[in-house]
């Protein structure tokens, strides 16, 4: 898969919608299309973005963000598709530009995006058990289709698709590539941001929360190796993930 090349599926209302289907595995196969998808907010779906996930045969909706979020900006109904909360990170942790500007403030005097990210990225090393629970739900292949998502659709999407993908066998220079295809989509995470006032600081620390970095992605993956020694050790000592169970994975979504 070229690197100009973006698995883009333009769901109306969705924000950073995108196939994680298509990327080569270490061993020469390539994961199926149509069965998972990472996306931001899709509390803004219009009739036709939720007919669009119909259309997709969309079964289960995981959803990263904390409860806050989700009871502020509800997912929709899709129809024949359950709704499965795993709130990854602490309330207080939650940089959603959309909560109350006192919120955001504090946090932006509080640390930096570097630190922030890192820190709550590094920290989901942690969490072991909403882990598993999640890749339980991905290798329950009644619940594919699959949509994983957040608010931007970078960290905590990022996190569970690197799981994903990792555990299927792509490599982590691909897996880094897609986390930071983000950035291409610049303009809709901006569209988070409806901060009045906004003064010079406010802008670059909210443009540094929406951007896809190298180190934030780096912060889990650097926090597994030095927790487990490797991604493989993480996924079955960590995860309790067997080898026949992450064969079965692979062999329903790669190709």
């Amino acid at each position: 898969m070229s690197k100009r090349e973006v698995s883009e599926i333009p769901i109306e209302g969705a924000i950073n919608f995108r196939d994680l289907g298509g990327y080569p595995t270490v061993d020469g196969r390539q994961v199926k299309k149509g069965l998972l998808f990472r996306s931001g907010d899709l509390s803004q779906l219009t009739e036709k973005g939720k007919q669009q996930l119909f259309d997709l045969g969309v079964r289960c909706i995981c959803d990263f963000r904390g409860e806050t979020e989700q009871q502020n900006h509800p997912d929709p109904t899709i129809t024949n598709a359950q709704h499965v909360a795993l709130s990854l990170i602490r309330e207080e942790q939650v940089v959603d530009p959309r909560q109350q500007q006192k919120h955001v403030d504090e946090l932006a005097e509080k640390s930096t995006p570097e630190e922030l990210l890192k820190g709550v990225n590094r920290m989901m090393v942690d969490q072991e058990p909403l882990l598993r629970q999640f890749l339980d739900l991905v290798i329950d292949t009644e619940q594919a289709p699959l949509v994983l998502h957040c608010t931007a659709g970078k960290d905590r999407t990022g996190i569970g698709s690197a799981l994903i993908l990792l555990s299927l066998g792509v490599s982590k220079e691909i897996v880094m590539e897609d986390y930071l295809k983000t950035n291409q989509y610049a303009d809709q995470l901006m569209l988070l941001s409806p901060h009045p006032a906004m003064d010079k600081g406010m802008e670059d620390f909210l443009q540094g929360m929406m951007e896809a970095r190298t180190e934030y992605l780096d912060a889990f993956l650097d926090g597994i190796d030095q927790k487990y020694g490797s991604f493989d050790i993480f996924l079955k000592a960590g995860l309790g993930i067997t080898a026949e169970q992450r064969e079965a994975m692979q062999d329903f979504y790669l190709v």
